[in-house]
């Protein structure tokens, strides 16, 4: 005979062994079903192309569905608190550009904290926007355009993505140094941005250099400058921020794309993951597809470095935001971008 304490330890053994069991033969058998992409960013937009032919490389990998699921609104809160709310089973992730994890916090009371609801899996790819003027304007690069907005009648106006979205960041620190005014147009994304500006809506929009090169080359816009720290080689002779006499923390930023998951993966399956999208990035073709685009694979970044990265973004942009922008955190609505 047992005892009731006997029956109870044995049961919990019986319950231990299986769970055990069953986790570890889940991430052995990952992926046995469809993985969704949670992207906190609109449709169409350079990002968008990148994760969908990411997702269908995987797809053909893992011979397992990867698909993408725009959940655009709120500074992207909206799609990263539904990845925030998952299983960290792996089956659902969170693909996305910085905003939802380092501006949006610092703009907007969210229901999460970056730095401790969300595993950093791997960080994609990387990228140095660049701002256009449309070309009805006088200037050919950031020192002329200078001039022009200080002697402009009314403050001339660039696309963002909300309040603290890089562009901001970037135009506000340029605004100040440059000692001019300019007027903030929020927008969903890049694509609305830069229809307004090609019809001369806005003065100023910022995107990447392989969707840029094509306009220049038409005439419909200009290059003033490009964030990093070098040239691009799809535009090189645009000049640098910093070579333009800009340069902080804001204009040498990169614009990255990254795949995080719910807090507590295992390592296992974060390493598995990793694995995955290395040898996806890593393949000539999608390389040389990157290439056309100016974008450079990071997938060599730790986890560890990956997380190091995103708390300083946040420190200083937080800094930013606070010191130089004015802006406190507000209740979570129905935000641009």
């Amino acid at each position: 005979m047992h005892t009731r304490r006997q029956l109870l330890a044995i049961g919990g053994g019986l319950i231990a062994i299986p769970s055990f069991g069953l986790a570890q033969e889940s991430v052995e058998a990952w992926p046995s079903r469809p993985i969704r992409l949670v992207a906190p960013f609109p449709a169409g937009s350079v990002f968008d192309a990148v994760g969908r032919k990411l997702a269908d490389a995987m797809s053909a990998r893992m011979k397992s569905g990867v698909v993408i699921d725009n959940k655009a609104g709120a500074g992207g809160a909206i799609g990263a608190g539904e990845v925030l709310r998952s299983p960290p089973n792996g089956y659902t992730l969170l693909l996305t550009v910085a905003d939802p994890l380092v501006t949006t916090p610092a703009t907007m009371k969210v229901n999460y904290d970056p730095r401790t609801d969300f595993t950093p899996i791997i960080k994609l790819v990387r990228s140095y926007p660049v701002l256009l003027i449309h070309s009805s304007y006088k200037s050919t690069n950031l020192k002329e355009f200078v001039e022009e907005a200080r002697a402009a009648k009314a403050p001339l106006t660039y696309g963002s993505f909300g309040t603290g979205s890089f562009p901001q960041l970037v135009m506000e620190s340029v605004a100040g140094k440059g000692n001019m005014k300019l007027t903030n147009v929020p927008y969903r994304g890049t694509p609305p941005a830069m229809n307004d500006m090609l019809a001369n809506q806005i003065t100023l929009a910022f995107t990447s250099p392989g969707q840029a090169a094509p306009l220049i080359a038409q005439g419909k816009a200009r290059a003033l400058a490009i964030m990093g720290p070098a040239r691009s080689p799809v535009l090189p002779q645009v000049a640098t921020f910093a070579e333009s006499g800009f340069d902080n923390f804001f204009t040498r930023r990169d614009s990255w794309l990254g795949l995080l998951g719910p807090a507590k993966m295992p390592a296992e399956l974060v390493e598995k993951i990793r694995g995955h999208a290395r040898a996806v990035l890593q393949d000539p073709e999608m390389a040389r597809w990157l290439a056309t685009l100016d974008m450079s694979v990071d997938s060599g970044t730790s986890t560890a470095q990956f997380r190091a990265d995103m708390d300083a973004e946040v420190l200083a942009v937080t800094r930013f935001i606070r010191d130089e922008l004015k802006v406190q955190p507000q209740e979570l609505g129905d935000t641009q971008r």
